[in-house]
């Protein structure tokens, strides 16, 4: 059994390391706040960050993004040829001046770029661009490195 003694001895303990970690949280959201304020002056005073070309903006971020996903797993280079269209007829079909505007184009583009009869072309065309264009029918083992050399002329 603790004495009374040693039983106040382990609060005192107790509350010297709660006010311990209490000051270590203190200084904790001290630099947060700073680095929060740090990264508020550098917004932009609209709000909104701008680009001086939006739509080559998005395509630039598109194929870097597909560039890093092919990297990662050449498969993606397969599927990259189908989305790549849909990505551009997006961006020049859709709006975003409001968002009516915005689901009324988004709607619009589905109806027009998405039906399954022509999807299903497309990957037929994708189909065959693939087994003339790479090595996939010759040496398929070859297909991974194929992928990512042909990403780069397809980009081109």
């Amino acid at each position: 059994m603790y004495s009374a003694a040693e039983y106040i001895r382990e609060l005192k303990i107790s509350c010297d390391q709660n006010e311990r970690t209490e000051q270590r949280l203190r200084q904790e959201i001290f630099e947060l706040d700073s680095e929060i304020q740090c990264c508020q002056k550098g917004l932009p005073v609209g709000g909104v960050p701008t680009v001086d070309n939006p739509e080559v903006h998005l395509q630039t971020l598109f194929r870097d993004y597909l560039h890093d996903r092919i990297n990662q797993n050449w498969k993606f280079w397969i599927f990259s040829f189908l989305v790549r269209p849909l990505f551009i007829s997006f961006t020049q079909m859709v709006t975003s001046s409001s968002f009516p505007a915005f689901l009324h184009s988004v709607k619009k583009w589905g109806d027009e770029k998405l039906p399954l009869n022509e999807l299903r072309i497309k990957v037929i065309e994708l189909l065959k661009y693939i087994s003339t264009n790479t090595s996939v029918m010759s040496t398929p083992d070859r297909l991974p490195l194929d992928a990512i050399t042909n990403f780069q002329k397809w980009q081109d």
